[in-house]
């Protein structure tokens, strides 16, 4: 008799292939940006900043308690991908919300 399980082997390979799209999206977004004329990149760049250090702070916990917690290998190694994703999404997301708002010449580094 054959025993059923849950189909983990899919969803870790689902949750695979969303970190991958999710880093080409990123990318994406990225060149996107970049073609935007007269935008508002010192605001953009200073919003970023603060929060690639916020965000970066508490991933950095994250990581520290996925380490503690005995995570290693190729887990530990999509769970740290998935954090810089997450933190790199953020910085641009927050960074864009601000800076479409302002003048080019918008806030001084």
């Amino acid at each position: 008799m054959e025993r059923k399980y849950p189909p983990i082997a899919q969803i870790c390979v689902l949750v695979l292939v969303s970190m991958v799209i999710g880093g080409v999206l990123l990318a994406a977004n990225a060149v996107l940006l970049s073609r935007i004329p007269d935008f508002a990149w010192a605001s953009f760049f200073k919003v970023f900043r603060w929060t690639i250090l916020a965000e970066g702070i508490v991933a950095g916990v994250l990581e520290f308690v996925f380490i503690f917690d005995g995570t290693r290998g190729a887990v530990l190694v999509l769970m740290s991908s998935t954090l810089v994703i997450f933190v790199l999404d953020l910085a641009v997301l927050f960074g864009f919300s601000v800076a479409q708002f302002q003048e080019e010449s918008g806030i001084s580094t």
